[in-house]
């Protein structure tokens, strides 16, 4: 018979999630400070680059949108509507994880 596992069986365990818990708050703010300086130094202006400057502002304000999200909602929101994405579009979900995998395993060989 297997011992009942419980809060209480392991001393430290709330206070150990709590401090995961944080500490990926706190990166997820930082990627999405991050993500934000990054969306600044493409809207700064070039002189050689300006037939580029359309492009870089979709991509700027793309950065922009995702580390205002981050910095605003945290990990924890950033779970719940990736679940409902995927849970709305699972064909879509799961085509976007293969070929994610997919490439990640052909960098990964190089």
């Amino acid at each position: 018979m297997k011992p009942e596992v419980t809060e209480t069986s392991v001393p430290g365990v709330d206070r150990i999630a709590e401090g995961a818990s944080e500490r990926i708050e706190g990166a997820t703010s930082s990627v999405g400070t991050m993500l934000r300086r990054a969306a600044r130094r493409l809207r700064e202006p070039s002189r050689s680059e300006s037939r580029l400057l359309s492009p870089r502002k979709s991509v700027a304000d793309g950065l922009d949108r995702a580390g205002s999200y981050l910095e605003r909602e945290g990990a924890g929101q950033l779970r719940s509507d990736v679940e409902g994405l995927v849970r709305s579009r699972p064909l879509q979900a799961m085509f976007l994880s293969l070929s994610v995998g997919y490439l990640l395993a052909r960098s990964l060989r190089r």
